[in-house]
């Protein structure tokens, strides 16, 4: 598998990772979902975009505590949230804190051994564990259409 990266300067975080759970590119994603250049910045417009692909995003599973704002960890050697929601082998959408605009979503893919971040600045494959305290979401993917 291969990361793609959003274009620098834009807001293509959640097609990037549309693009890469679908095997698709950034292009097929901005022209098959809702929204045009927004798309797959809103979560109905990504799971809507993955449903017609055959990718099922799972129940929300929030890892953060809204009411005291504490986030849940990671334990770094098995790759799994200690809200006993382990990670290995099972790709997600996950959003996470912008590591480049403070109080902002982005979307990362988990492909099930590690993190792809299709911010242009960031390095690639990384642990989830390089998010611990970051996690914000994850939507688990079942993938119903396999070539």
């Amino acid at each position: 598998m291969t990361t793609i990266k959003q274009p620098a300067g834009t807001r293509l975080c959640g097609a990037a990772v549309a693009a890469m759970a679908t095997n698709n590119t950034i292009a097929h994603v901005i022209e098959n979902a809702k929204g045009g250049n927004e798309c797959c910045s809103r979560l109905l417009w990504m799971a809507a975009y993955l449903n017609r692909c055959g990718v099922l995003m799972g129940t929300f599973a929030s890892v953060a505590d809204y009411r005291t704002g504490e986030r849940m960890t990671i334990e770094p050697e098995t790759e799994s949230l200690v809200l006993e929601c382990p990670m290995k082998g099972r790709p997600a959408v996950i959003g996470v804190d912008s590591e480049t605009k403070a109080g902002q979503l982005h979307w990362v893919y988990w492909d099930g051994e590690s993190v792809r971040d299709p911010n242009p600045a960031a390095v690639d494959q990384r642990p989830l564990s390089d998010y611990a305290g970051h996690i914000v979401d994850v939507y688990p993917l079942t993938f119903v259409l396999d070539d």
